[in-house]
């Protein structure tokens, strides 16, 4: 989750390229949810957290390009001479210590109290709204938020039939 991801990515980033990775993996998964659950979220938080995502991703797209640069040229370091293959992974190395700046700077905006509050607070701001736009509302079937909501309420083990129809 991108709770884990991103402070290994800020800051253990130089003992292995898979951190920033695994942040972008995360933001690209909370991203895909945020798209999922849309409707159920206020409109301003839904802007809120999509721009907050893409902050984060941003920040990370240098630094993950320099690390996939340096795992790719790594496999071709035979075809260079020594001299210039140390040159050129030292210029790398400088290169990604400067990407992971804007990921630091990023992650102090994102752990300020207010912003962590903000962040807490949205699941409470989640209600449900009539799905009209799903193309199952049109046929009289149940939206997949209807059946997302239905299964929360089965957790309760009173009905079973919601988490039937999410196998189907």
């Amino acid at each position: 989750p991108l709770r884990e991801a991103w402070p290994l990515a800020a800051r253990a980033s130089d003992g292995s390229v898979e951190y920033v990775r695994q942040l972008g993996v995360s933001v690209r998964r909370a991203m895909a949810a945020i798209d999922l659950f849309e409707s159920l979220l206020p409109g301003k938080e839904a802007r809120w957290i999509k721009k907050k995502l893409k902050h984060i991703r941003r920040a990370a797209g240098d630094a993950r390009d320099n690390d996939v640069l340096q795992l790719r040229l790594a496999e071709v370091s035979d075809q260079l001479s020594p001299k210039s293959w140390k040159s050129l992974r030292k210029r790398l190395k400088q290169e990604r210590i400067a990407a992971q700046q804007p990921i630091l700077r990023v992650e102090g905006k994102i752990l300020r109290p207010k912003t962590q509050d903000r962040w807490q607070q949205l699941t409470g701001k989640v209600r449900y709204k009539p799905d009209t736009d799903h193309p199952s509302a049109a046929a009289g079937e149940p939206s997949f938020v209807q059946i997302c909501l239905s299964f929360g309420a089965a957790r309760n083990c009173q009905t079973i039939s919601p988490v039937s129809r999410l196998r189907a």
